[in-house]
């Protein structure tokens, strides 16, 4: 195993330690209102427990303007984001089980009378990837193109804690959930994957051909810390 948990208490927060013999430097993530400290395995707790204490401000000021997601409840009327869109539900019993967009509504068909949760997450849900198969797809191989980049593949999957990633080979992954996402949202996390392929680190170097491809990426990564938990369906 190469990762170990254990815990820090910063007031009355509590903060997971995640040490793992893969990571070379301390990373800060808050997910809901769970806050995250990634750390090298034989980092000593005395200087994660300092390095917590630097960002005390950082992270009480992060959770106080968290706005906790809502748990889906798949009833008709509830709004689902794709896109630019904010796309209200409509289950319509039918001779078919079938998910579409028309007239900017998110329509499922369905045969049961009356689906369970788990049917209609599971129904929209495969939608949703689908979706994200062919846009994220196409966009990323514009956007590659237009930048003049050359990466070695492009992986649509899942992830739980990060947008995209960019392996040392080339290699570069998107998260599904991201079509969810607005475009400029989007273009963002593809920019920055991409710019990972010339600068496989968060060097100055790399922010500023981040920059220069996406002036506005400040912008962006607040919009990401502050609305990407609303980007998921169940």
């Amino acid at each position: 195993m190469t990762k170990t948990t254990t815990s820090l208490q910063l007031d009355d927060i509590s903060i997971s330690v995640i040490r793992s013999k893969k990571r070379k430097t301390m990373a800060l993530q808050i997910r809901d209102d769970q806050v995250l400290l990634r750390i090298p395995a034989r980092l000593p707790m005395a200087l994660a427990n300092r390095f917590i204490q630097e960002k005390k401000h950082w992270i009480q000021q992060t959770l106080a303007n968290k706005t906790p997601s809502e748990k889906k409840q798949f009833t008709n009327g509830e709004l689902f984001r794709f896109l630019d869109q904010k796309l209200p539900l409509n289950i319509i019993f039918a001779k078919r089980n079938k998910v579409y967009l028309e007239n900017q509504t998110l329509i499922v068909e369905t045969k049961v009378s009356e689906p369970s949760y788990l049917q209609l997450s599971k129904w929209i849900t495969n939608w949703y990837r689908q979706q994200a198969d062919e846009y994220l797809a196409d966009r990323f191989a514009l956007i590659s193109k237009q930048l003049d980049f050359s990466p070695r593949s492009l992986t649509i999957k899942s992830y739980k804690a990060r947008w995209g990633s960019c392996a040392i080979n080339g290699a570069i992954q998107l998260n599904w959930k991201l079509i969810m996402a607005p475009v400029d949202i989007i273009d963002y996390v593809i920019i920055h994957e991409l710019c990972h392929l010339q600068h496989h680190n968060h060097s100055s170097q790399f922010w500023g051909l981040v920059t220069h491809f996406y002036p506005d990426y400040q912008q962006a990564r607040t919009w990401l810390k502050k609305h990407g938990h609303t980007l998921t369906i169940d």
